[in-house]
């Protein structure tokens, strides 16, 4: 399983998942549909709109887990 850090752009993120986009705009975060994703950390992403960064990049792991998956 990939795991996502706040070191990836955005645009990473969404070519991983494109789901993920949900949980971003869900933060408030729209900039999955703006260039500056390209370059765009999720960290950066995540100063700039006030977001949590570690409850972002909690969702977005979780989301990556397949439903009924155990380790």
């Amino acid at each position: 399983m990939n795991t996502i850090t706040k070191d990836m752009t955005i645009s990473q993120v969404i070519r991983l998942n494109p789901d993920l986009m949900h949980i971003l705009e869900g933060y408030g975060m729209g900039c999955s549909y703006c260039m500056a994703s390209l370059e765009e950390t999720i960290e950066g992403g995540a100063c700039m709109h006030g977001v949590n960064l570690t409850h972002l990049l909690t969702d977005l792991n979780l989301a990556l887990v397949p439903e009924g998956a155990t380790d």
